[in-house]
């Protein structure tokens, strides 16, 4: 039971993204019909979730670059990370202060990834009113 607790189930590993994308997979049209507002107001907030391979030390640096970015513009950091592959324990530790705030989830199965037609990591994905909006990050090394 632990073990299924630490990594996702039929993980793969996926390579590094090696240009920038961005995309959007919109709404099917019959649910374009219905209010999807997730707060009140006229600008909604976005739901941000972080796709890694948690056993890349760069891809753990950019996920915390993201988190450290997101406290700081909006005073908390509320982007989940998902495991792609790798293990829990080695994100949550590059993670410091925001472990305890962050959710670390599993990509069990792979569900996510094929939703969004991921091929590439790392990925930020947004759920907003339009769609789902996927963007690819190119990592810099870092000698």
């Amino acid at each position: 039971m632990e073990a299924a607790l630490e990594s996702p189930r039929g993980a793969v590993k996926l390579p590094r993204a090696v240009q920038k994308e961005r995309r959007v997979i919109p709404f099917p049209e019959e649910l374009k019909r219905f209010d999807l507002r997730m707060s009140q107001g006229d600008d909604p907030q976005k739901k941000v979730f972080l796709l890694i391979d948690g056993d890349d030390e760069a891809q753990r640096r950019w996920a915390k670059t993201v988190l450290d970015e997101e406290a700081r513009q909006k005073g908390i950091a509320d982007a989940q990370v998902v495991l792609i592959s790798g293990k829990r324990s080695l994100v949550l530790k590059e993670l410091g202060n925001h472990a305890a705030l962050v959710r670390v989830l599993l990509d069990q199965g792979g569900q996510m990834r094929r939703m969004l037609g991921v091929s590439a990591l790392p990925v930020r994905a947004a759920f907003s009113l339009e769609g789902w909006e996927v963007e690819a990050e190119v990592l810099e090394e870092h000698a």
